[in-house]
C-alpha cells in the first residue's frame, strides 16, 4: 500500500492552495474540496499520531469528545459519499472498520483498563512493514526457508522471551529426531499452573493450545548461560579452523547442567545443548554472510559503466553544490 501519494494530495498545502484558488477565481465550490482535504488530513493525523499531544486522553474532556466526534463524522461522511458511478468501494468498508475499531479500542483501554492516554499510531502496520522490509533486504522475494532463516536472524536478541521460544523449538526437534523416554522429556518441560515468566513469545505464536513446547526453568536457565557464553566468544568461534565448532563448544558447556534434577538416561541435556548450539551457530553464520555480501556489494558498486557514470555525475553535482554553498 502506497500512502505517500495520498499524503501528497491530502495535506495542509493542498487545502491552502484550494482556498487561494477559490478567492482568485471567485468560485466557492473549491472551498468544499478544501474543507474535505482539511477534514481528512486531521483524521489522518489522529489515526497515525505518535505524539502525546495528539493522543486520546480524558485529561481534557473537550478535546477528547471533539476527537471522537471527528472520527465518527469522518465515518459518516465516507459511508454516505458517492464515488464514481456510485458503486460501493472496498476502501469505504476499510475506513468504517478502522473508525469503529478505534472507538471500541479507546473505550476499552481508557474506560475499562484505565490507561491515561492512547496513541492510535501504535496500532498501525508500520512495525509489520519494517519487519518485512528487513526480511526482504537480503532477498527481495524470499522462499519459505529463506523467510524463516532471515526472520530468526532478525529476532535473535538479548531478550529472554526469544531464547525461551528457541529452546522450546530445540526440545521439539530433539523429541522427533532422537530416542528418549517420557521421564527425560517431562523433566525438561514446564508443569506449573501459572505461566513461565518468559513464555510471552510462545503464547503469541501458539495459535492452537499446547502446540508449542514450554521448557522448565532449569532448562531455560542452563541454555541462557550457554547463550551468554556464545555471545562472548562468537568472534573466536568465527575464526576457528580445522575443528568441529559445535561439538567442541558442546563439550565445553556441559557444566551448565550441574545441579539440575534432570535424568541422564538418554542424554537429553547433551542433545538439547548440541541442537541449540548448532542452531545458534547457523544463525550467526547467516548473519555474517549477509554482512560480507553487503560489503562486497559496496565494493562492486562501480563495476557497471552506466552506474559508474551516474555516480561520477552525482559526485560532481555534490561537489559543485558544496562549492556554491561556501
Amino acid at each position: 500500500m502506497k500512502v505517500q501519494t495520498a499524503k501528497d494530495v491530502i495535506n495542509n498545502k493542498t487545502r491552502t492552495g484550494l482556498k487561494l484558488l477559490a478567492e482568485y477565481k471567485h468560485d466557492p465550490t473549491y472551498l468544499t474540496t478544501a474543507w474535505f482535504v482539511d477534514f481528512s488530513n486531521h483524521f489522518f493525523d489522529i489515526i497515525t499520531s505518535r505524539n502525546y499531544k495528539m493522543a486520546l486522553s480524558k485529561y481534557n474532556t473537550d478535546v477528547y469528545l471533539s476527537t471522537l466526534d471527528h472520527i465518527r463524522k469522518f465515518e459518516h461522511i465516507i459511508h454516505n459519499m458517492s464515488v464514481g458511478k456510485g458503486a460501493w468501494k472496498p476502501c469505504k468498508t476499510g475506513i468504517r472498520i478502522l473508525c469503529s475499531s478505534v472507538v471500541n479500542l479507546q473505550e476499552y483501554y481508557l474506560n475499562k483498563v484505565g490507561y491515561s492516554f492512547l496513541l492510535l499510531g501504535r496500532f498501525t502496520q508500520d512495525s509489520v512493514e519494517n519487519l518485512f522490509s528487513c526480511i526482504r533486504l537480503a532477498q527481495p522475494l524470499p522462499n519459505i526457508i529463506a523467510f524463516k532463516q532471515n526472520f530468526k536472524v532478525i529476532t535473535i536478541s538479548k531478550n529472554g522471551f526469544i531464547i525461551y521460544d528457541m529452546v522450546g523449538a530445540v526440545l521439539r526437534s530433539v523429541k522427533k529426531s532422537y530416542k528418549s523416554c517420557e521421564t527425560c522429556i517431562n523433566s525438561v518441560l514446564w508443569h506449573e499452573n501459572k505461566s513461565h515468566p518468559f513464555n510471552l513469545v510462545v503464547q503469541l505464536k501458539n495459535y492452537t493450545p499446547g502446540a508449542l513446547v514450554e521448557v522448565s526453568h532449569d532448562c531455560f536457565k542452563a541454555i541462557m548461560k550457554c547463550e551468554i557464553t556464545f555471545r562472548k566468544i562468537r568472534f573466536v568461534l568465527l575464526n576457528a579452523k580445522n575443528i568441529d565448532i559445535v561439538q567442541c563448544f558442546t563439550e565445553g558447556m556441559l557444566y551448565i547442567w550441574e545441579g539440575n534434577n534432570i535424568p541422564d538416561c538418554h542424554k537429553i541435556t547433551r542433545k538439547i545443548l548440541y541442537r541449540f548450539i548448532r542452531m545458534r551457530s547457523r544463525l550467526y553464520g547467516l548473519k555474517q554472510r549477509e554482512n560480507i555480501a553487503a560489503l562486497f556489494s559496496k565494493q562492486s558498486k562501480l563495476t557497471s559503466k552506466s552506474i559508474a557514470m551516474r555516480e561520477s555525475i552525482k559526485n560532481k553535482e555534490i561537489k559543485r553544490s558544496s562549492f556554491i554553498s561556501q
